[in-house]
């Protein structure tokens, strides 16, 4: 159902072709991209990219933590990662299409 969902979001995109687009990940945060320059269909279909690294950091962060990330593109670690356990998160990305 999530899916469909998204592939109607993402065909809406399409039509209308917004400046801006928003998203909301599967983890509850949302994300603001300009459209169609920062559209990752993957992500609106989904809620998120599949990433492996979500699980084990949420298995293994600690409170203290401070996650850097190094070449963010859209945000979407950084996001994830603010929602650790109150880490501290710093990312860095050096194309200016994606600041």
């Amino acid at each position: 159902m999530a899916a469909l969902r998204g592939s109607w979001h993402l065909i809406t995109m399409k039509i209308v072709r917004p400046p801006t687009a928003r998203v909301e990940l599967r983890s509850g945060v949302h994300l603001n991209f300009d459209y169609p320059s920062q559209l990752a269909p993957s992500l609106v279909m989904f809620g998120d990219v599949i990433d492996p690294e979500f699980s084990l950091l949420t298995d293994i962060a600690r409170a203290d933590w401070t996650v850097v990330d190094v070449g963010a593109a859209n945000g979407q670690f950084s996001l994830f990662a603010a929602l650790l356990h109150g880490a501290d998160v710093h990312a860095f990305e050096p194309s200016d299409a994606n600041i």
